[in-house]
């Protein structure tokens, strides 16, 4: 079959010549990330900004990075594609390293290049974290599969009313959900810089229009890469599903415990398993392949391996109050929890649970046994978990009266004799009282 749609380094977007950009100073520039969110710093953002086709205008070198749309999207496929990791740098600061992968990436074909770009935002991105810059809230389970169908329809069925409708419903809202699909030349658009909103960051659009390239994949994804099935993040967080493998079926229970709204649902019991979207375990770019040419294999999909060793935590409450403490790899996050507690003399009364992005309340996140939703903290052990020296997480006890321990992990070492529990091997400051008030 003759190829359909051509990939270059600027066709059907300057997507992989930008993300080449992007990896390039990444690579030869020390890059700290900023100790809040863990983001790149003003000045690296304003440098990156300059370097790619379509800079975003009205910056200084003290925008943050949610506000430039592109690069916040090349930071997660940078690092959800394993190309890149936090390491600790100078003074404990992290800092942005380039993997094996990258080299490998290189190596690859354009073609296979953008297919494992597409692959990374599609499977492995968390869309809510890609939506965080000063628009709505997405909440991809709901609002990402009634587009990606729409956009999957027959030419004629876009030219009727509802494809209008779409835009002033359901695409305007979304800002960087629309920006990050034209990223990818799904449509082409226009960005209306003169009727600003509240702040000059506002993004609104003149024209959304959609492309032939756009239209040759997207019923693709629609179909046989359907979102719910495929994208991890979305099956961790509405689901619970945390161990599992894109392209796994949703059994019945998986589904009755959906934590999202009830048209997503309802979709996905309409859905027999026969038909929910491609195989487990195929390669993604499978039913692309004779949509263009030289695609004939991407990166192997790094998995998350059990590893074993000693763990070390500090968790902090405040600067100088904190207990470290060494768990095994083959401990739970349960584990760790009743040592936290048996460390600061609190009685295990409440309900609590560990955010593995560092930020409270977010979605990535395990629970504690008790709470409705999980995954829960007994279902993980810390060898599984992908953690990384340098990498901070929070445990949150207490919903009510919300106590937050900083949790960093300092080391994780291979050998030496495993703890058959976990213990407190240091400590600064006095504990407080858990109820003072009492």
């Amino acid at each position: 079959m003759t190829a359909t749609i051509q990939i270059s380094e600027t066709e059907p977007t300057a997507l992989l010549k930008d993300f080449s950009e992007f990896t390039a100073y990444l690579t030869h520039h020390p890059v700290i990330l900023a100790t809040a969110r863990e983001f790149i710093g003003g000045r690296d953002l304003y440098a990156l900004n300059e370097a790619v086709s379509e800079p975003v205008p009205e910056t200084t070198t003290r925008t943050r990075q949610t506000l430039y749309p592109q690069l916040h999207l090349f930071y997660h496929l940078a690092l959800a594609g394993k190309l890149f990791h936090k390491v600790p740098g100078k003074g404990g600061k992290l800092v942005l390293e380039a993997t094996d992968r990258l080299a490998q990436y290189e190596e690859l074909k354009l073609t296979e290049r953008y297919f494992f770009l597409l692959e990374t935002f599609w499977v492995d991105c968390d869309w809510k974290k890609l939506q965080s810059g000063h628009g709505v809230r997405l909440d991809p389970p709901y609002e990402v599969p009634p587009v990606m169908e729409l956009l999957g329809e027959p030419a004629a069925a876009k030219k009727k009313k509802k494809w209008k409708d779409l835009f002033a419903r359901s695409l305007s809202p979304l800002e960087y959900l629309v920006l990050h699909l034209a990223a990818f030349g799904f449509w082409r658009v226009e960005l209306d810089r003169e009727n600003k909103g509240r702040s000059k960051h506002d993004i609104r659009f003149k024209r959304i229009e959609l492309t032939e390239f756009g239209a040759t994949l997207a019923p693709i994804l629609a179909g046989e890469r359907d979102f719910l099935h495929w994208n991890l993040p979305t099956r961790r967080q509405a689901f619970g599903a945390w161990k599992s493998e894109p392209g796994d079926p949703l059994d019945e229970q998986s589904v009755a415990v959906c934590r999202v709204v009830t048209e997503a649902k309802t979709r996905l019991e309409k859905k027999s398993p026969a038909i929910y979207g491609g195989q487990a375990g195929e390669p993604f770019y499978q039913p692309f392949e004779s949509l263009v040419e030289e695609l004939e294999c991407g990166l192997p999909r790094k998995r998350i391996e059990f590893k074993d060793g000693i763990y070390c935590f500090n968790v902090a409450l405040k600067k100088n109050l904190w207990r470290r403490i060494e768990t095994a790899g083959g401990h739970t996050l349960e584990d760790l929890h009743h040592a936290i507690q048996d460390a600061y003399g609190f009685d295990d009364d409440h309900l609590y649970a560990f955010f593995m992005d560092g930020e409270s309340w977010s979605d990535d996140k395990f629970t504690s046994p008790h709470d409705e939703e999980g995954p829960h903290v007994d279902e993980a052990r810390i060898g599984e978990l992908g953690l990384s020296e340098g990498q901070r997480l929070l445990y949150l006890f207490d919903y009510g009266d919300q106590w937050l321990f900083q949790i960093a992990v300092e080391a994780i070492r291979k050998s030496g004799a495993r703890p058959r529990k976990p213990k407190v091997v240091g400590q600064k400051g006095k504990a407080p009282e858990q109820y003072e008030y009492y």
